[in-house]
């Protein structure tokens, strides 16, 4: 069993909410992927180039920890479902997305809460980042099936944990 859980998916979707919950009621250490894509952006001119380097990063750092052997999540767009399946087997990993309507109400709710980064971007910009999330949610959702990967659709916003990610987490956190 993966001493890591993770938790996946798009942007702006609840991966680090939920994350959050989780590793605050039980104790654990919490990494956040993003972290990286952060830390190199100012390194690289091309968007491109600087994702193809974070996803690089963040695989090679989830090996280290992993290596570490001590029960953490980590959370972050930049793993795919059939590396995560590789990296912490089929039972240690959770994707997140979101369809395409009410991205105005998704912008909204990141404007509330003021932990985002797009909270920072004009409407303008943030709507259409939320569309390519919303578009790669899809891709998401279809790696997920054929990795026999769990896919939690955060559309509609819950406001606790969805049990699809809580009876998982307690499987591998009780493992």
């Amino acid at each position: 069993m993966s001493c890591v859980f993770f938790i996946g998916g798009a942007s702006a979707s609840g991966k680090t909410t939920v994350a959050l919950k989780l590793a605050t009621t039980n104790s654990l250490s919490l990494i956040h992927l993003d972290a990286f894509y952060n830390t190199l952006r100012p390194a690289f001119k091309s968007d491109s180039d600087l994702e193809v380097a974070t996803k690089s990063i963040c695989q090679v750092a989830a090996t280290h920890i992993l290596a570490i052997g001590r029960k953490c999540i980590l959370d972050g767009g930049w793993i795919d479902p059939e590396v995560a399946v590789a990296l912490f087997g089929p039972s240690a990993a959770i994707y997140c997305g979101y369809e395409d309507k009410d991205l105005g109400k998704r912008y909204d709710r990141i404007l509330s809460k003021n932990e985002h980064w797009l909270k920072d971007e004009s409407k303008e910009n943030a709507l259409s980042f939320l569309q390519k999330q919303a578009d790669g949610s899809e891709w998401y959702k279809s790696e997920c099936k054929e990795c026999n990967l769990p896919y939690v659709d955060f559309t509609n916003f819950p406001n606790h944990i969805p049990s699809e990610i809580s009876s998982r987490f307690s499987e591998w956190f009780n493992a």
